[in-house]
This record gives C-alpha cells, structure tokens and sequence, in this order.
C-alpha cells in the first residue's frame, strides 16, 4: 500500500511538472505575441506614416479653417492679398 501511495504522489509530481510546462510554454507564447506586436507599432516607418498622416490632417483642416473666414470676411482677406502682392511687386530686385 505505501508503494502505491508513492506512485500516486509521484504521478502527481510528474503531472504538475507537466502542467507548470504547459503554463511556460504558453506565457512565452503570450510574450513573444506581445513584443511583436510592440515592434510593429514602434517601427520607424509605421511612427513616419502617423506623423505624416497627423500633419496632412492638420493641414486640411488649416485650409478649411481658411476657406471658411475667406467666406465669411472677402473684403479684408481681398485687402490682404492687395497688400502682399504690392509688397512683392515693390520688394523685386532692380537689375
């Protein structure tokens, strides 16, 4: 009866030794899934293509921004691009 009570414990063991592998193995999956994952999103060229994006929309919006007070005010807006083109006429070098 002892024997069978050291080869149950030892099946025991032998099972939990099994399972605790099984555990590793499955976070060392999970981690090597995370890492890829934070590779790709913290590549140079994925961080380039957020900015550029970014900027493109900062962009068209400063356009509508300006299209619209276009809109809503011409008279100052015809003042100012008076004004500049004078100031480009009048800066041009003299040969």
């Amino acid at each position: 009866m002892s024997q069978k009570l050291e080869e149950g414990g030892a099946n025991s063991a032998a099972g939990n030794l099994h399972a605790l592998e099984h555990d590793i193995e499955v976070t060392r999956h999970d981690l090597d899934a995370t890492l890829e994952a934070l590779q790709a999103k913290l590549s140079p060229r994925r961080r380039l293509k957020a900015v550029v994006s970014s900027a493109r929309e900062s962009g068209i919006l400063g356009a509508q921004r300006m299209v619209d007070l276009a809109r809503r005010y011409p008279r100052p807006l015809a003042v100012l691009g008076g004004c500049l083109l004078l100031l480009m006429v009048t800066r041009q070098p003299r040969r």
